[in-house]
């Protein structure tokens, strides 16, 4: 409960110690969400590497079930590791999971454009940008995709969409 609290007040550090300490103590294996939790605040935290090793270990636990938007997460984290496949894998999960979601849209064309795929990624971000579920200031921070942002296309479509 003292994580739970500490990752709602936005304090992960304090939760990520706390998780720890609680997935520590569970031997028997009760709070399997736990580390999923803690792989969460991680990934808020951009811990990446500390996020992955929980969120497989939550796959491989069955604990992934624990939020709807597991596999959107898991490829941002594959994404910001340089891990481009995966990434790509996983936000297919996602958009199979929810054909509707603009942020697993927006996670394949990102995937894409880090791939070097420059012209598909175009089409998911139209799709993405379509949804609005991006905003144009998320948008205009992503550093990964930089260097796509200077493209007349793509300027086209933030134009089009915002």
């Amino acid at each position: 409960y003292l994580a739970k609290a500490q990752q709602d007040k936005k304090d992960y550090t304090s939760a990520v110690a706390a998780y720890t300490r609680c997935i520590a103590q569970d031997s028997l294996s009760r709070m399997k969400d736990a580390i999923y939790a803690r792989g969460w605040c991680n990934y808020q935290l951009q811990n990446y590497k500390e996020a992955l090793g929980d969120y497989t270990k939550a796959m491989e636990v069955q604990a992934d079930s624990s939020s709807a938007n597991f596999d959107y997460e898991l490829g941002n984290v594959y994404l910001n590791l340089g891990k481009y496949d995966s990434a790509y894998n996983h936000y297919n999960k996602q958009h199979d999971k929810d054909p509707a979601n603009g942020l697993a849209m927006y996670g394949i064309a990102s995937a894409l454009f880090l791939k070097g795929k420059a012209d598909d990624a175009l089409t998911w971000f139209d799709k993405s940008f379509q949804t609005k579920m991006v905003s144009k200031n998320d948008i205009r921070k992503d550093k990964l995709i930089a260097a796509i942002q200077e493209d007349k296309r793509f300027k086209s479509l933030i134009k089009k969409y915002y």
